[in-house]
């Protein structure tokens, strides 16, 4: 039994599923069966429950996978302590792409990143908060929504920004000249949208639009409706559509925030909150000291 061994027996018990941990392991599923299989017979205990295809943790299971956590983070202290300064590591960052596409260069700039090898791992806010939980990402990005009620002994986080909203066009749009000013009612009635289907963040529908404006005070002219947020943003780039989105994908795409009226004050979401979390009982020291970087970074730039 090894260390690398209690770290695939870790992911599986996180999964539950074989063919979930080989998928993101890049092994087989018959390789973890036996790595499992081995330890159960060294250990003289059966850790999971076999149902039918599927394995389930027991009492016992969940009592090795404490003590193999503490073991793997231990190791992973040591050499991050002893180290060459040249060791590269593996980190996995997950999130909406909402915020990873606009995020990621911010917190990682390139003489950060060749200190490791970086898997970005594009998924909604709650399946970003799960990974981090159980150790099988080491940062996230989420925004203050996903963390109701998740205390900071769970996961601890870097405030980045309070992120604003905005209607939005290119000056491709055929009435760009018109529309810059402070909008009317009326011009709103005319403009055609494109709207995602579920929210950006956490993958929901969050009311007609999914976008946060309120279609139910306010209802708009919804031309065009999309499940990926990146041909939502070509359709706005062409002039063809307008849209809701955050303040920082307008400005980092080159777009142009509409003039702000009365009405859309009362029909936009104040503000949410972009978050970058972590565990800090499973972090390892090189990712403390990342981290370290990380904060002094954002203070500088502010």
């Amino acid at each position: 039994m090894d260390i690398d061994d209690l770290r695939k027996i870790i992911h599986v018990a996180k999964t539950q599923n074989l063919q979930h941990s080989a998928k993101a392991l890049f092994t087989s599923a018959g390789a973890l069966s036996k790595i499992v299989k081995k330890t159960e017979k060294s250990l003289n205990t059966q850790l999971f429950d076999r149902i039918g295809r599927n394995i389930k943790l027991n009492e016992q299971g969940r009592i090795f996978v404490l003590h193999a956590a503490n073991l793997v983070h231990d190791s992973d202290q040591l050499l991050s302590h002893f180290a060459a300064k040249q060791t590269r590591h593996s980190m996995q960052i997950s999130g909406p792409s909402i915020i990873q596409d606009y995020w990621l260069e911010r917190i990682l700039p390139s003489a950060v990143c060749e200190q490791f090898y970086i898997h970005v791992d594009n998924c909604y806010e709650g399946e970003a908060l799960t990974k981090v939980k159980h150790g099988l990402a080491q940062l996230g990005f989420v925004t203050g929504e996903a963390l109701h009620n998740v205390e900071n002994s769970e996961v601890q986080r870097i405030h980045l920004a309070r992120v604003h909203f905005a209607l939005a066009i290119s000056d491709q749009h055929a009435d760009y000249a018109e529309l810059v000013g402070d909008l009317t009612l009326e011009q709103f009635a005319r403009l055609a949208f494109a709207c995602p289907k579920n929210s950006a963040f956490c993958g929901l529908q969050r009311g007609v639009g999914s976008d946060g404006w309120r279609d139910d005070q306010l209802p708009r002219n919804i031309q065009f409706r999309f499940n990926d947020l990146h041909p939502l943003l070509a359709m706005v780039k062409r002039g063809v559509a307008a849209a809701y989105l955050p303040e920082y994908v307008i400005q980092h795409e080159g777009l142009n925030a509409l003039g702000s009226g009365q009405f859309q004050q009362e029909m936009t979401r104040p503000f949410e909150d972009i978050y970058l979390i972590w565990k800090p009982t499973l972090a390892p020291g090189w990712l403390n000291a990342l981290l370290e970087k990380i904060t002094a970074n954002l203070a500088a730039s502010q």
